[in-house]
C-alpha cells in the first residue's frame, strides 16, 4: 500500500518535513520551518499505551497546519532513557517523564505547564487526529473563543455525533464529546487544570471547571479525531 497516503505532505510539497525532499540546484541548505508553534499537542502516554504512539505522531506530522509542537508525557511508569526506542524516527517531541504512574491528569498537566504555545490540544496516546483536525479547531476557536470539540470515529471508522453545547446538558448528563479538543492555556490555568485528585471523570470536571469561569465550548459538526474505545488508561 501507499503509505504516504496518510500525510499531506506526499501531495503538498511545502508542507515536506526537513531532510525530507530533494535538494534542487543552487540551493546551499534544506528548507526548514522555524515558526513559533500557535498548539501544543500535549500526549500522556499511560501502561500499555506504548505501541499506539507511533499513529498519534503519525497523525501529527500528517496535519495540514504545520505550526503545531508536541509535548509527549511518559507517565507509564517505567523509565524510558534520553533516547527511547518508542520515539525512534520523532525528533521533533519533547519529551517529559511523570517519574511514574500517575494518572492522565498529572500527566497533562505537565505537559500543557511546558507548552509554547498559547493552545493547546490533548491527544490521548491510543487516539489520533484527522489531517485537517488542527487546521479547523484553530480556525474555529480563534472565531468562537471558548473552547472547541469536534465529532469523532470509532477504530472501525464508523463517525460518531458529539452533542452539542449547553451548559445544561454538561451539567446533567456529562460529557459533550473528546477532551480531544482545543483549549486556551489561559483558560486551562483560569480552571485549576486537570483535577489530579479525581479518581475518574476528569474530563467532565475540566469542563465543568471551565464553566464555572463562564468558559463555554462549542461543537464543530465534523468528525476529527478517532478514539479507540477498546483501549483504557491504567492509573495504577
Amino acid at each position: 500500500p501507499d503509505w504516504t497516503a496518510w500525510f499531506t505532505w506526499s501531495k503538498i510539497p511545502s508542507l515536506t518535513p526537513f531532510l525530507a525532499c530533494e535538494m534542487l540546484p543552487g540551493m546551499h541548505s534544506y528548507p526548514i520551518r522555524i515558526d513559533k508553534p500557535l498548539v501544543s499537542v500535549v500526549i500522556p502516554v499511560g501502561p500499555g499505551h506504548e505501541p499506539y504512539l507511533q499513529d498519534a505522531l503519525d497523525s501529527v506530522i500528517a496535519q495540514t497546519f504545520t505550526q503545531w509542537e508536541v509535548i509527549v508525557v511518559n507517565d507509564t511508569g517505567s523509565r524510558w532513557g534520553d533516547k527511547p526506542d518508542v520515539l525512534m524516527g520523532f525528533p521533533f517531541v519533547r519529551l517529559i517523564d511523570s517519574g511514574d504512574n500517575r494518572g492522565p491528569s498529572y500527566a497533562r498537566n505537565r505537559g500543557i505547564e511546558a507548552a509554547q504555545a498559547d493552545y493547546f490540544v490533548p491527544l490521548d496516546a491510543d487516539d489520533y487526529l484527522q489531517p485537517n483536525a488542527l487546521a479547523l479547531l484553530y480556525s474555529a476557536v480563534k472565531e468562537t473563543g471558548g473552547w472547541v470539540y469536534s465529532d469523532w470515529y470509532d477504530e472501525s471508522g464508523q463517525p460518531h455525533e458529539s452533542l452539542d453545547w449547553s451548559a445544561e446538558k454538561l451539567v446533567e448528563h456529562g460529557q459533550l464529546g473528546p477532551v480531544t479538543a482545543i483549549y486556551a492555556v489561559e483558560d486551562w490555568k483560569k480552571a485549576g487544570g486537570f483535577d489530579e485528585e479525581a479518581p475518574g471523570w476528569e474530563d467532565r470536571d475540566f469542563h465543568l471547571r471551565l464553566l464555572e469561569h463562564g468558559i463555554c465550548g462549542t461543537r464543530l459538526a465534523f468528525p476529527l479525531m478517532t478514539y479507540r474505545t477498546s483501549v483504557s488508561y491504567t492509573h495504577l
